[in-house]
């Protein structure tokens, strides 16, 4: 089984990219893993309590969950894998998804931050784009999907999610073995990444 990671900012389009992934592998299962779903259980958390909990920092995901999880769909073990919902803000289970994956990709905010991932990994992939756009498609999404309102949404970025990527998440491009433009469309990245494939050689 081949690991890959992608990163990027929120909204920079990394839930795009590894979901449309599998087309470059046609004869291969392949199996996204969000590290969205490790972050901790804070259901019990009062309102005032969840707007100044900052899930934009690497300690806010579990990695040692993920590393075990990792490890046992390596060694096909692997029983039940977590479930984050962003509205209750509460960590359930649910049973592994059938068939074993050929390619493993771990899509998140810090996929390329953890050197345990680092190391493991087949390829990184860092999804790059600007932060007008990533505010603008946040908005959207929390507004729509995630209960919140516009201005809580900016609050949020302009507390946590702004410093986050400028210190923290921008900085693991350099892990990246590639570097995509999050504002190109999938068509375009997609065919980017193949070339790279084919060149490297990266098969399962």
């Amino acid at each position: 089984m081949k690991l890959f990671t992608i990163a990027g900012g929120s909204c920079s389009g990394k839930s795009t990219l590894a979901n449309q992934l599998y087309s470059l592998f046609p004869s291969q299962h392949v199996f996204v893993l969000p590290l969205d779903h490790y972050y901790d259980d804070t259901a019990h958390f009062s309102q005032q309590e969840a707007a100044i909990t900052n899930l934009d920092v690497p300690d806010a995901i579990d990695i040692g969950m993920v590393l075990r999880d990792v490890e046992e769909i390596y060694t096909r073990t692997i029983q039940f894998l977590p479930q984050y919902d962003f509205i209750t803000r509460k960590r359930t289970f649910r049973p592994f998804p059938g068939q074993h994956p050929d390619i493993l990709i771990l899509e998140g905010l810090f996929a390329l931050y953890y050197a345990s991932l680092n190391t493991m990994a087949d390829l990184q992939i860092f999804v790059e784009t600007s932060r007008e756009v990533m505010l603008s498609r946040r908005i959207g999404r929390d507004t729509e999907a995630r209960g919140t309102s516009k201005q809580e949404t900016i609050d949020r970025y302009e507390k946590f999610v702004r410093n986050s990527y400028d210190n923290i998440i921008l900085p693991t491009r350099e892990h990246a073995q590639i570097v995509v433009d999050g504002e190109s469309s999938i068509t375009t990245q997609l065919a980017e990444i193949s070339t790279f494939l084919s060149r490297k050689s990266i098969t399962t």
